[in-house]
């Protein structure tokens, strides 16, 4: 077993040597796994990807950065090293709405089929073949804890084999990561920190037993986006471990329309270039990276292919939103159905119970309500034609019996045949809803017939049902405007003005709901328009519209924050505190700093019933608040 061939030596000694491991002692030597890295994509880039690993190989860099892939990631890999080494690697990423995020790799590093030659008396004899390979296979987790930070883990199961002889391992890595979401230019500013093997892997094969050190991987990186489709990502990333010095590592990536990626980096006095392309949900990223010591070693060839597939977190975000919009939509068309159901219901009720007491014209009315609701209920189409049936065979019959009675006053008869056309008007225009023209009709027949008592029942009943009818159009019109929909209101509220004209009382009442539906309109027109300009820092003009939306509701606490908050920001620092005042302000900060943070509030709003404009006292009220909320929140 002394002699091997040069294939061996190179893949056995040299991986095992130096130009992987740098140093070794108690703690062993780096696995070959951290020292290589992960995916075409972050080697191109220097291995600086602690901060923003973007990519199916997440975990590898940063088990917390898997958080910043929006959609599940599947990717393949295969390097090409030396003397027909090979690394491939398996990487998967599924990050989900509500539970974080997932991840899975599996990774192999070896060469198989080397032939092993023996010396027995100086005679080379062929011993046939033995493999050489490691392997590691790793599962993960990520969990965003409050907005913007997350923190996550590694479990990692290691194995090597050396011919007839291998060594079983199991470690964890932990990381952190923080990324910014704001309107300012610190948008898109992540940091991420990795411990590698903070429960460190112990191998032993045969009698050699290898314990891999810890390693600190930390960074920082800035995504640019000039538009939606370009932008410039710049990384750095330091590491620190066992027995070594730090290493530093820079890389960038330019985006071309979401299809072409130009990558490069530096590590250890080496540049790293490397190219994606994007199709569809297929990317191919190329990367060109010297492994290990490059005077010994040549320039290696880096391939990865990685599918996209699912929804983003973006897109699953606006489908619960939409789910949710429609569930809200069909419980409320349930309600409205039921209730619709119920008037029904009541309504036919309502309406057999007249026409069996020979009340034919509220028979009609019930019975027109539930048309009215559902015009192709054939039910109360069949009793309205009943009840109009009786009732016309009633009237028939006590027209008869007037005609009767006053045959023979001829001018009386002339009355009696005025009054019955504009009773019969007057029916006519009540079976179209039309109550005012119905009262309008009968009241002409009462001119000419003062005492006709059916005439002043008639017109009794059809003022109540048209009072009946506004209400109604008045509480639908509260309702459209509670859900919005102030445009319907107004028609609603100009047709029950209209019908009310009449109705003093009712009158008044419709027009004090159109004048208070406008200063609701007046008044959510100038806050939104004040709020926007307040977003876009135009406080002058914010203080106006403010202005005007607490002329119409003075007492609107939201308004009056905003209010005083764009006053304050419109005038600037121009006025110097009062002695008074700045004691206050500093004894407040002096409680901020002992924790003493409800005390700190108290003191600072006192200090602002003084002096309510000041920007200052604004601002540290604001953190304070802040920093309350954030506490109760993780306690």
């Amino acid at each position: 077993m002394n002699s091997k061939l040069i294939k061996y030596i190179l893949t056995i000694f040299i991986i095992s040597s130096s130009s992987f491991a740098q140093q070794q002692g108690n703690a062993g030597v780096e696995s070959l796994f951290l020292r290589i890295g992960s995916g075409a994509k972050q080697l191109s880039m220097g291995s600086a990807a602690s901060a923003y690993p973007n990519d199916a190989y997440a975990f590898a860099w940063n088990p917390a950065g898997m958080n910043v892939v929006q959609q599940k990631q599947l990717g393949f890999s295969l390097f090409t090293l030396f003397e027909g080494v090979q690394y491939h690697q398996i990487g998967y990423i599924h990050p989900t709405l509500n539970f974080g995020t997932f991840g899975f790799g599996i990774a192999r590093f070896g060469v198989d089929d080397i032939n092993f030659y023996d010396d027995i008396n100086n005679i080379p004899v062929d011993k046939g073949t033995f493999n050489f390979w490691k392997a590691k296979l790793t599962l993960s987790y990520a969990l965003t804890i409050f907005k913007g930070f997350s923190v996550g883990i590694n479990g990692n199961a290691y194995r090597d084999v050396l011919g007839e002889y291998s060594a079983n391992g199991f470690g964890l890595d932990a990381g952190i990561h923080y990324g910014i979401r704001s309107r300012t230019i610190l948008n898109d500013l992540h940091f991420g920190c990795t411990m590698y093997n903070i429960l460190q892997p112990s191998l032993k094969m045969d009698v050699e037993q290898d314990i891999l050190p810890y390693k600190i991987k930390a960074g920082i990186a800035k995504k640019f986006t000039f538009t939606n489709k370009y932008y410039l990502l710049l990384v750095a990333d330091v590491d620190q471990s066992e027995l070594k010095e730090n290493e530093y590592h820079f890389g960038m990536e330019v985006g071309l329309g979401d299809m072409v990626f130009i990558r490069g980096g530096y590590e250890n006095e080496q540049l790293t270039a490397g190219v994606g392309l994007l199709y569809k949900n297929l990317q191919i990223d190329y990367g060109i990276k010297s492994i290990g010591d490059a005077e010994y070693f040549p320039v290696s060839n880096l391939f990865s292919l990685k599918l996209y597939f699912g929804k983003t977190i973006e897109e699953q975000k606006e489908l619960l939103e939409e789910k949710r919009r429609l569930e809200i939509q069909r419980r409320f068309n349930e309600k409205v159905q039921a209730d619709r159901l119920r008037e029904i219901n009541e309504s036919l009720k309502n309406g057999k119970s007249y026409l069996e007491k020979g009340d034919f014209y509220n028979a009609r009315v019930e019975f027109s309500k539930i048309l009215k609701i559902d015009e192709d209920n054939k039910k109360a189409s069949e009793l309205l034609q009943e009840a109009i049936e009786k009732q016309r065979l009633a009237e028939e019959k006590e027209q008869n019996q007037l005609l009767e009675k006053e045959r023979e006053k001829v001018s009386n008869r002339k009355d009696s045949t005025f009054v019955n056309k504009k009773l019969t008007e007057g029916i006519e225009a009540l079976e179209n809803n039309n109550y005012r023209e119905a009262i309008e009709k009968w009241e002409e027949g009462l001119e000419r017939d003062p005492q006709n008592t059916k005439l002043k029942q008639y017109i009794k009943k059809a003022e109540d049902n048209l009072v009946d009818q506004i209400n109604i159009s008045l509480n639908r019109a509260q309702r459209l405007i509670n859900q919005g929909e102030v445009s319907k209101a107004y028609d609603i509220l100009n047709q029950a003005k209209e019908q009310s004209q009449d109705n003093e009382r009712i009158y008044r009442r419709v027009v004090n709901q159109i004048n208070s539906l406008n200063k609701s309109v007046d008044f959510a027109t100038n806050f939104q328009k004040g709020k926007q300009y307040f977003d876009e820092e135009k406080y002058t003009l914010a203080v106006q519209y403010f202005s005007k939306a607490l002329k119409i509701q003075p007492d609107h606490d939201e308004a009056k924050n905003y209010y005083r908050t764009a006053l304050a920001h419109a005038k600037g620092p121009t006025q110097e505190m009062t002695e008074e005042v700045r004691t206050m302000f500093n004894q407040g900060i002096i409680l901020y700093r002992q924790g003493h943070y409800k005390k700190a509030l108290e003191r600072w709003e006192e200090a602002l019933q003084l002096d309510p404009y000041n920007i200052k006292l604004l601002k540290a009220i604001e953190g304070v608040k802040s920093k309350i909320k954030s506490f109760h929140k993780n306690r």
